[in-house]
């Protein structure tokens, strides 16, 4: 089996990925991408310290462990693994929930489930509204941990330890 090299790019990629879903409203595959990036940005550091973690949550949790509790990163990425499991179960949570108008069981003339008046389609939007911004607070979080692990600021990390 051949062995990938981590680099930030995969992590850019997942981003890119993340918006993508995000501008066609498919939010929970956006979260999960959010969620990558972020493991995929750990991964970098981690590598060259010869860590190879097998999972998501593992490259997050061993990152933790290597450069947040050593001090390397000061106290910038405190709890890194911890947050961005709370942002993607929040996110979660959020997207799974049955939006209200669908939810109040009433149907458009093609009988599909929808709004029929502007109170249910305000509902809708608000709903939508909350769903972006749960999306978006967990894709920010990864945009900024993959540009802290960009390899210029990896190497700045290593040098001073």
């Amino acid at each position: 089996m051949a062995e990938t090299v981590p680099t930030v790019d995969a992590a850019r990629e997942w981003l890119a990925q993340a918006e993508a879903y995000i501008y066609h409203k498919e939010y929970q595959p956006a979260v999960l991408a959010a969620y990558e990036a972020a493991a995929a940005a750990a991964r970098v550091p981690l590598y060259q310290r010869l860590v190879d973690p097998f999972t998501v949550d593992e490259a997050l949790w061993e990152f933790e462990n290597l450069f947040v509790l050593s001090g390397e990163t000061g106290a910038r990425w405190e709890g890194i693994s911890k947050n961005l499991e709370r942002l993607k179960k929040e996110a979660l949570e959020i997207v799974g929930q049955t939006s209200v108008c669908h939810a109040s069981g009433d149907h458009n003339d093609e009988g599909n489930a929808g709004c029929d008046n502007e109170s249910q389609r305000q509902a809708e939007e608000a709903y939508r509204a909350l769903v972006e911004v749960a999306t978006r607070k967990i894709l920010d979080q990864a945009r900024s941990f993959v540009s802290y692990c960009a390899p210029a600021t990896v190497e700045e990390a290593v040098a001073v330890a």
